[in-house]
């Protein structure tokens, strides 16, 4: 037993000894993992370290594939200086980050400070104007304890911009009447100030001046206020019709015209105007060069014919006075007369006649609403017989400028009041 076993124990040991040759072999040819000696440069298959035959450490150490192989990302933390890179994993031409202070440079582009002075990256004292987005800056010398940052610019909250606009992508961008923010001079989101010319505001909300509003009344709080609402019967002229003469509501008929003292030049007519969606037209006037009395324009209430011989008598018992929407180019005093049975010579009541109940009052160049209540008005010096009491039947209302007064007038919406 023991002489038939020995020998089969030695033919075991030789061929595990040919075994291990073979897996030798073929790790060496890159088909398994390679022993520790092929990787320590020794003679592998037939060729050396880095040598050329399949079996060498180049062949393996790349995979078969080159040097170049291998992400942007390996390259930049390989831990080693390549061809591209001003110092280890960084600076250069390369795409990996610029170099901290002390680091190998070949200029201020290869530095995170930007200054490259005998090819070392130097310290830099942080500044708003050093060109690098450092301390708490969100983009390059802006925001945090910078100024705030232009359009295009990074940014993490509105007050970052110089607009005041962060946008949803984190970038300063120009603000606009429509991104539902109050603004750049806006009174109110996306209305008033520099918006006011594409949208008013509605009511309730703020305003700065009349031309903020929808309503064109500014409240001394701040704030948009409705207009008052006339009845249709109560309107004299909104001059919607573009013509001049009055609407026919009310069972009043007559026209608009102009008067002065013989001198000068005058025009009347109806214009386009800026006054909301509501008052697309307004009666338009112009004087100028009346040099004796003056000049104005009126409207008779009661003049079918149209001529200053037909005009007839208007009962305005009914109201408590009249109103109307003006403005003038520039600032300028107008009075508001009203002649009746009393002082006009059509009454055929006074002997010395047109000294009327009037009141003067200021035109702006914004739009206003002016409110005249006949118990306001005082009688002009100078009428025979002088009125004890304003009487309610009357011709006309009015307007007037005293003589050497140049105007350019705009007028909306006249109407009784009750």
């Amino acid at each position: 037993m023991i002489d038939w076993r020995v020998p089969r124990l030695r033919c075991s040991l030789i061929a595990l000894a040919s075994l291990g040759s073979a897996l030798s072999l073929l790790a060496c040819s890159g088909k398994v993992e390679m022993p520790a000696d092929c990787r320590s440069g020794a003679s592998c298959g037939g060729a050396g370290a880095g040598g050329s035959g399949e079996g060498g450490s180049a062949a393996l150490s790349s995979g078969g594939q080159g040097a170049q192989a291998g992400s942007a990302d390996d390259i930049c933390a390989n831990g080693r200086r390549d061809a591209d890179e001003s110092d280890i994993d960084c600076g250069g031409p390369s795409s990996c980050a610029r170099c901290p202070t002390d680091s190998r440079c070949s200029a201020s582009d290869d530095c995170e400070t930007q200054r490259c002075e005998r090819n070392r990256c130097l310290e830099v004292e942080a500044t708003c104007s050093d060109r690098i987005k450092n301390q708490n800056e969100t983009d390059v010398d802006c925001a945090g304890v910078c100024p705030p940052c232009e359009v295009g610019a990074r940014c993490s909250v509105d007050s970052d911009c110089v607009d005041e606009v962060c946008s949803a992508k984190k970038l300063c961008v120009a603000p606009t009447c429509s991104d539902k923010l109050k603004d750049q001079d806006e009174t109110d989101v996306d209305c008033g100030g520099v918006c006011r010319d594409t949208k008013r505001c509605a009511v309730g909300a703020g305003c700065a001046t009349a031309a903020d509003c929808q309503s064109w009344i500014c409240s001394i709080t701040g704030r948009c206020v409705a207009d008052i609402v006339v009845p249709p019967a109560d309107m004299i002229d909104d001059f919607e019709d573009a013509d001049t003469w009055i609407l026919s509501s009310g069972g009043r008929a007559g026209n608009w015209y102009p008067f002065s003292d013989g001198s000068g030049v005058l025009t009347i007519d109806v214009a386009a105007i800026d006054r909301g969606a509501g008052s697309l037209t307004g009666l338009h006037t112009r004087g100028k060069n009346c040099t004796s009395w003056g000049a104005g324009f009126g409207v008779v209430l009661n003049n079918p014919g149209g001529d200053s011989n037909t005009k007839l008598l208007y009962d305005t018992s009914a109201y408590s006075g009249f109103t109307f929407w003006a403005r003038a180019e520039s600032a300028i005093a107008m009075s508001v007369a009203v002649p009746n049975i009393d002082t006009d010579a059509a009454g055929k009541v006074c002997s010395a006649c047109y000294h009327h109940y009037s009141r003067t009052l200021q035109l702006s160049t914004t739009w206003q609403r002016y409110k005249i209540l006949f118990s306001d008005l005082v009688v002009e010096k100078g009428g025979v017989p002088v009125p004890t009491a304003f009487n309610p039947r009357v011709f006309s209302l009015e307007f007037r400028f005293n003589a050497g007064t140049n105007y350019d007038v705009y007028v909306d919406d006249v109407a009784f009041i009750k």
